[in-house]
């Protein structure tokens, strides 16, 4: 999807994938006997340093918020089935 001026009126949003990926996180946290603050940290953390991606590669690449998140998505899948054990 490319942008066009019309598109972003002024308007910037990013994803509910990135905005609201606390939960995951969270759990992910807790997962590794993680404590509540520690959770909090990561997930201030993460969700900074995602939005800010996002948004740059959106800009760098002229396509919207919603495309740069897929293909952020995408990327760590991949590199996650790196990690997959072949039996």
């Amino acid at each position: 999807m490319k942008l066009s001026a019309r598109s972003w009126a002024g308007v910037l949003s990013v994803p509910d994938s990135i905005a609201n990926a606390g939960g995951g996180i969270c759990t992910a946290v807790e997962y590794h006997s993680g404590a509540q603050a520690q959770a909090f940290a990561v997930i201030q953390e993460k969700t900074a340093e995602n939005t800010q991606l996002v948004l740059e590669q959106a800009r760098d690449r002229h396509v919207l918020p919603r495309a740069a998140a897929l293909e952020l998505a995408r990327a760590c899948v991949q590199e996650a089935a790196g990690y997959r054990r072949r039996d």
